[in-house]
């Protein structure tokens, strides 16, 4: 399978224009915000039009193996949005196609919409299939990098600062010397143990 990144920007699907970068679509000139599982599963079905994608793949890519949540329901209710942005009905499909039990299919062509340099407007050209969107994915690891990296400096930042002599932490920390105190040991339960 071919992993070449979709061009960032927008994808032209049947009517609709599908904007990566933001997760709107754009038909008849009104943009609408898709919800995070309806731009996923939309990204996933413009990855690979006319084809079938399996209901197992699109639960794996919307949740993680350690999710235990109804993910059936789930990927219902996202494709039930995703429909309701698009106005597709899922007994007459202009968009997106149910293979009952099997996953879902997208039947309309896909062409990518890249931005051109004179007046004329944008140019449109055809995606190959396998195109695959990976900005979304590449911002959350950066992301999560970077929250690593500052809990790292934090940890670091504490351990040093609670070895500096005049740190308040060592100071607060700190039992006078000299001072101990002896307490006599005494059975007052009356057992003789």
């Amino acid at each position: 399978m071919d992993e070449t990144p979709l061009p960032r920007g927008q994808i032209r699907f049947g009517d609709a224009i599908l904007d990566l970068s933001s997760a709107e679509i754009e038909r008849g000139g009104v943009r609408q915000r898709l919800s995070e599982q309806a731009f996923e599963v939309l990204e996933l079905l413009v990855e690979r039009p006319g084809a079938l994608i399996r209901r197992e793949e699109l639960i794996a890519r919307l949740w993680p193996k350690t999710t235990y949540i109804d993910t059936d329901a789930g990927l219902n209710t996202a494709v039930k949005r995703l429909r309701a942005a698009l106005g597709d009905d899922a007994d007459h499909p202009r968009y997106v196609e149910t293979i009952p039990r099997r996953g879902y299919r997208l039947i309309v062509p896909v062409q990518s919409v890249a931005a051109s340099r004179d007046e004329a407007g944008p140019s449109v050209a055809p995606l190959s299939a396998g195109q695959a969107p990976r900005t979304r994915r590449w911002l959350m690891g950066t992301l999560m990098a970077a929250a690593g990296i500052l809990l790292v400096a934090w940890f670091a930042a504490s351990v040093f600062w609670s070895r500096t002599p005049n740190s308040p932490r060592t100071d607060a920390a700190k039992v006078p010397s000299g001072n101990v105190a002896v307490l006599p040991f005494l059975n007052l339960t009356g057992d003789a143990r």
